[in-house]
């Protein structure tokens, strides 16, 4: 009976996924289903393009490795501590004459894994953009070593993939800078632990660690990892291009300011709403005002007719769709006197 219900349960649900999922795709795009279809079709050789070649430049490249580089340092310190408790750990079993369920292989790796990280916080300049790849690699061949049948016997298998995965797979990604490297070295993880499953005496079928839930494990954290370095790539990359854009920006704003310190009376910085962000001593020279001009709005040092006008062609600009815009207009200025002083404006976006 609980099985029935299961089966009911579970069989409604999946039916209700479908229906919604193909009233969706039905909804968005009518005949695009076709494009939608072939896009599926298709994306096994975008992604091998993708994990061949790519598309940002090699500035931005350089760029997303240093950022690595930096993570990296932070991940192998962190990983260190982690390692040195699992060795404490160790000699506090054997101190104690306590029984340990490590493998004498295993407790060696786990103390050559921490001379390894040793030599790393001595020496951290070995850690740099061109040995990134060697260092995951390095961790990668240990972490397999984990999984091997001289380290990890077969009724905990299941238990020290998911560990590694937690604790080293993933988060180890950031150590890579290329995902086809991130995918050669977890297919060894994958067949390595075919290899396992069909040639050694697992757990029975049906439980935790069966073939099957190992199988099922290693393949969904296969999938897992490869999807997380994809993702993690392109966040890098838009984060480093989102900077380069921003400098790239503020180069142009401190060149245009330059030019028009250069040509106007007074340059000022307006936010969105007209205001200035700081006082302009030259502004307020011209204008013989004294109190501080931060904050007040650029309109209200005109006339009221000459402040309608203003108001549409700064916000004409404003809404215009170019990256880089320049305008000129006339329009009138009032001083502290109310002397009404002829101005013409330059608007740089």
């Amino acid at each position: 009976m609980e099985e029935a219900v299961l089966l009911m349960v579970s069989f409604l649900l999946e039916a209700f996924f479908l229906i919604k999922l193909l009233h969706s795709i039905h909804r968005s795009a009518g005949c695009a289903c076709w494009t939608i279809l072939r896009q599926i079709c298709t994306w096994p050789r975008h992604c091998f393009r993708m994990l061949r070649k790519s598309t940002t430049t090699r500035l931005a490249q350089e760029a997303v490795a240093d950022m690595q580089v930096l993570w990296s340092h932070r991940f192998l310190l962190a990983y260190s501590f982690l390692s040195l408790s699992s060795l404490l750990s160790i000699q506090y079993n054997v101190l104690l004459g306590r029984h340990r369920w490590m493998s004498p292989a295993f407790t060696w790796t786990n103390v050559i894994v921490y001379g390894c990280l040793t030599v790393y916080v001595i020496f951290p300049w070995l850690l740099s953009r061109s040995s990134l790849n060697k260092c995951y690699v390095v961790g990668m061949l240990f972490a397999c070593a984990y999984l091997s049948p001289w380290h990890t016997s077969s009724e905990i298998v299941a238990d020290m993939a998911l560990i590694l995965f937690v604790f080293f797979r993933l988060p180890a990604v950031i150590m890579c800078t290329r995902t086809s490297l991130v995918l050669l070295c977890n297919t060894a993880f994958v067949a390595l632990t075919v290899y396992r499953a069909y040639n050694e005496d697992l757990e029975e079928e049906g439980t935790f660690g069966s073939a099957y839930v190992v199988l099922w494990i290693e393949l969904s954290t296969f999938a897992i990892t490869l999807a997380f370095s994809v993702a993690l790539r392109s966040l890098l990359a838009r984060k480093v291009e989102y900077k380069m854009q921003q400098a790239n920006a503020e180069t142009q704003f401190s060149a245009a300011s330059t030019l028009l310190s250069l040509m106007c009376d007074a340059v000022v910085e307006l936010d969105e709403s007209f205001c200035l962000r700081n006082h302009s001593k030259a502004l307020a020279a011209m204008l013989l005002k004294s109190s501080d001009l931060q904050g007040l709005s650029f309109l209200d040092l005109m006339p009221s007719v000459d402040a309608t006008r203003a108001d549409e062609h700064l916000r004409t600009v404003g809404e215009a769709p170019q990256r880089a815009v320049a305008h000129a207009f006339h329009t009138r200025l009032v001083d502290s006197c109310s002397t009404k002083l002829e101005a013409e404006v330059f608007q740089v976006l």
